[in-house]
């Protein structure tokens, strides 16, 4: 109900907005009113209204610093700039603005250090700044600076290491700790150190099952775990260990359909659902087990529909389907079944030429729409 929470943050602006004229000097209404206008930020960011956004969360680092003025020992408002000026950061990185978003993430980490300095038990400034240092080392990893943004994660889970040992329960903790280590383990192992990145990738599910432990119903961390056992099977099979990476495929689809039990709308879910079955039916038709190879490709490929039913112009998952349907069509090409080959493969063709459309620069879509068409031109043409 967005409307109706549109008009309740704007309205408790407005009330605020009237406390301070009779009482300019009160901090916390400064605090309260930079708390309401980050919520608004959130709110229109949350529907691309992104220039609104911008306004509405630097109106409230504006309010928190003056709170911050007239009680510098707020440890609070300390606080809330932080997390403010992170979903700032969060909104610039959004729109490819590299070094504002840099710059807003390290104010951020600054004002929660701040407000630790303050106030060295507040678990969720400990939390907050976790999570803004795992955004600066993604943001420093999109830049191939591979080193600070080692460090950067390092940093963010000794930070949600700290919150966790104030509040062992927080369950958003552990998930943030998951999500980091899991950003770590894709940072090494993309420099081909396979492994530091395995033990990542494990102490990244161990976070997500005590999430998971706390929060059985947590959609975010079933859907994170998911995506984890799906690189660490993706990591397995690169080393040819096959058993192991079917192993965490199977546990990676698991982990997916409980985030989707609890959360059916869940797009990125249904996404992750496809590629970790289009993962593991790579894997066994390298083995030349064909039958189970078509079965999964077939059911990824429905995964990718579910998730384009409920976003129809998610280009990642449309690209995904059609590497499916791509590689579905090459097998079934070698297994002498070309009609069957055709459907998949023009579905293939369909799907990328939506993603042009969408997407004009698309990076690999040309190429893979290419392989398309030598496919299907390699095939008989169909009897009329």
């Amino acid at each position: 109900r967005h409307a109706e929470a549109e008009s309740s943050y704007k309205a408790a602006v407005d009330a605020l907005d009237q406390a301070l004229k009779l009482a300019p000097d009160l901090a916390n209404a400064h605090n309260n009113k930079g708390g309401c206008l980050a919520g608004l930020g959130e709110l229109q960011a949350s529907q691309t209204r992104h220039a609104e956004a911008e306004s509405s969360y630097k109106a409230a680092v504006d309010a928190l610093d003056q709170a911050l003025q007239l009680a510098p020992d707020l440890a609070t408002a300390h606080n809330n700039k932080g997390l403010c000026l992170m979903r700032l950061g969060e909104l610039q990185a959004s729109q490819t603005r590299h070094a504002e978003a840099e710059s807003s993430y390290k104010a951020a980490v600054d004002a929660l250090d701040q407000a630790l300095k303050l106030a060295p038990d507040l678990s969720v400034a400990h939390n907050n700044k976790g999570i803004c240092l795992m955004r600066l080392g993604q943001l420093q990893a999109g830049q191939t600076r591979h080193a600070d943004a080692e460090s950067s994660y390092q940093d963010a889970v000794d930070a949600l290491d700290q919150a966790l040992k104030l509040a062992p329960d927080l369950s958003v903790a552990h998930n943030s700790k998951g999500i980091c280590l899991m950003r770590l383990g894709e940072l090494q192992a993309s420099q081909t150190r396979h492994a530091e990145a395995e033990p990542s990738y494990k102490a990244a599910v161990e976070a997500l099952d005590q999430a998971l432990q706390f929060a059985p119903d947590y959609a975010g961390a079933h859907m994170n775990k998911g995506g984890c056992l799906m690189r660490l099977g993706e990591l397995q099979a690169i080393q040819t260990r096959h058993a192991e990476a079917e192993s965490s495929y199977k546990a990676a689809v698991d982990a997916l359909d409980q985030a989707l039990q609890l959360a059916p709308d869940l797009a990125f879910a249904h996404n992750n659902r496809g590629l970790c079955l289009k993962n593991w039916a790579d894997l066994v038709e390298r083995d030349s087990q064909y039958g189970e190879a078509e079965r999964l490709y077939r059911e990824a490929i429905e995964a990718y529909g579910d998730a384009l039913e409920r976003a129809p112009d998610y280009v990642d998952c449309l690209f995904n389907r059609s590497v499916s349907n791509r590689r579905l069509g090459k097998m079934l090409t070698g297994l002498d079944r070309p009609t069957e080959a055709r459907t998949a493969l023009e579905s293939a063709e369909r799907d990328l030429l939506r993603v042009l459309e969408l997407a004009p620069s698309h990076p690999y879509a040309p190429l893979q729409l290419l392989l398309v068409l030598e496919a299907l031109a390699k095939l008989p043409l169909p009897k009329t």
